[in-house]
């Protein structure tokens, strides 16, 4: 079956992040150097990602999906500054 243009990135991402070498200061880092229009994606994927995790974290029949460390880590960042209808 043939992959989308957003899966095939997020699973190179998921591939290199499971390297026990992985740096995510470096990873942060290098992100910084591309251009604003592609940051301004970057951070709009993560803040989805970050917003979707809770509200997995939150509903018991999808808490199965994640880790309360990371659900913890995600409760200290205040989210609400990026409420909107998806």
């Amino acid at each position: 079956m043939k992959r989308s243009p957003s899966e095939k990135p997020a699973e190179g991402l998921v591939e290199a992040i499971n390297r026990l070498d992985w740096n995510p200061h470096l990873f942060a880092g290098l992100l910084m150097d591309h251009p604003i229009d592609i940051q301004r994606r970057i951070v709009d994927t993560f803040v989805i990602f970050l917003k979707m995790y809770k509200r997995n974290n939150e509903n018991q029949h999808l808490r199965y999906r994640t880790d309360d460390h990371a659900a913890e880590m995600i409760d200290e960042v205040d989210l609400t500054e990026f409420d909107q209808p998806w």
